[in-house]
């Protein structure tokens, strides 16, 4: 039971520091990570440890695999939120900033 509720604190820590609403549609990679991914994993990819966001800064994923990750989930990560309303472009855009990012 208490991994339960753990499991659902941290989904909504999660979901709360996460923002659906769109950039300009010129926005770069960072910007659209800082809005929409760094609330949760930090401007500098390092996640936040203790409330069990991963690091994503230096991801062994493949850039088409974040921008499944993004748009779709994955099983097993079902803490992540899905960004459905991103476009494949914006996604790609994160994804091609991500695999930049250094911690």
């Amino acid at each position: 039971m208490q991994i339960k509720v753990f499991s659902y604190l941290c989904a909504v820590a999660l979901v709360a520091g996460c923002s659906e609403e769109h950039l300009p549609e010129d926005a770069n990679g960072r910007e659209l990570y800082n809005f929409h991914c760094a609330g949760c994993h930090q401007e500098t990819g390092v996640g936040k440890f203790f409330a069990g966001i991963p690091a994503n800064a230096n991801t062994p994923m493949s850039s088409y695999e974040v921008v499944q990750l993004i748009q779709k989930g994955k099983q097993g990560k079902e803490g992540m939120p899905v960004f459905e309303q991103l476009t494949k472009r914006e996604a790609i855009l994160i994804a091609g900033y991500l695999k930049q990012l250094q911690p």
